[in-house]
């Protein structure tokens, strides 16, 4: 068992390793190749295939990105357009994420999702408010999300400390005054040297 454990490491170490090459390289046949894996399992050759799409002419796949019918390969390729795609592709990035069956992801394809939404909100600005209070109404019934069944619940583990505190209450408030204060301090501008 372990001898196949490394033959399939070593094959998509090797995968990964060809997708990195084909950063910089623009071709249809690329592009073809980087597509292909954007839905992979494997979070490594999932960026990779992503990195060596954003670096491929946009025209060439902006469409197929809103349009992707695999769900998988359709939040990475939304998150890539959302990386290098401009101002005006943000309303149909929030469309097509409207589109997504968000109760039915599953949870890294969720984060993927997640992800593109707040760089498209970020890079893009607010896009259109209906779009908005669509996304808003898509994601409202999924948080707070439950544990994930992989991962233990910090809270019900039983080598949790119960004095450990659940929000960092203290932090954030004085987080908040140190905000505060440093809105008001002078500010120096490097070029002229006043204050």
């Amino acid at each position: 068992q372990q001898v196949e454990v490394a033959r399939h490491a070593e094959s998509a170490r090797s995968l990964r390793r060809q997708l990195e090459s084909l950063r910089g390289n623009a071709s249809t046949t690329t592009l073809a190749k980087a597509w292909k894996h954007l839905g992979a399992s494997d979070p490594w050759i999932r960026h990779a295939a992503r990195v060596a799409l954003e670096n491929q002419p946009l025209d060439q796949w902006r469409d197929w990105a809103l349009t992707e019918k695999n769900t998988a390969k359709a939040v990475t390729a939304l998150m890539a357009l959302t990386r290098v795609g401009d101002k005006s592709l943000g309303n149909r990035i929030l469309t097509r994420l409207n589109l997504l069956p968000w109760k039915t992801l599953q949870e890294p394809w969720r984060l993927i999702a997640l992800r593109s939404c707040q760089l498209c909100f970020t890079r893009m600005g607010d896009g259109n408010p209906t779009g908005r209070q669509t996304l808003l109404g898509n994601l409202r019934p999924l948080f707070p999300a439950a544990p994930s069944p992989t991962k233990p619940n910090p809270v019900k583990n039983p080598k949790t400390p119960a004095a450990a505190p659940l929000a960092p209450t203290r932090w954030v408030n004085g987080s908040n005054a140190y905000a505060t204060e440093a809105t008001r301090m002078p500010r120096k501008h490097y070029f002229n040297g006043s204050i």
